[in-house]
């Protein structure tokens, strides 16, 4: 009697999520440190490791909500991707897309929550 395993996802999930969640995500960090050196003056190379550190986490985790809701607009505004989003949807009685993007959508302020006032913090405090 063991414990069922998770069901698995399409292929195509980590084909559309994880282009997303790299590239936006080191947007979003290489911004924020940019942003960070500029208002210090200093080149972007030059932010010590604390603030640099703090900040990419934060921006990390600040773009994941995001992320994971436009890769769910991206698999539901493409017919034959959204076909296989619906069918697993069907099969694992997982949330459909309204009810995932209300999650999601909770979720991201939750994060901003945590994420923000750090943020303000190391702009606020860090030399």
């Amino acid at each position: 009697m063991g414990v069922a395993a998770p069901p698995r996802k399409p292929l195509v999930y980590l084909c559309v999520l994880l282009p997303l969640l790299v590239a936006g995500g080191l947007a979003a960090v290489l911004s924020l440190i940019a942003l960070f050196a500029r208002s210090r003056g200093i080149a972007p190379a030059e932010v010590a490791d604390l603030p640099g550190i703090l900040l990419s986490l934060s921006a990390l985790f600040l773009w994941m909500p995001p992320c994971l809701m436009l890769g769910n607009a991206i698999l539901w505004a493409i017919p034959p991707l959204r076909r296989l989003a619906e069918g697993h949807v069907r099969r694992h009685a997982a949330p459909e897309f309204r009810a995932a993007q209300r999650d999601l959508a909770r979720l991201a302020l939750g994060m901003a929550a945590v994420t923000l006032p750090v943020i303000a913090a190391v702009f606020a405090f860090a030399d």
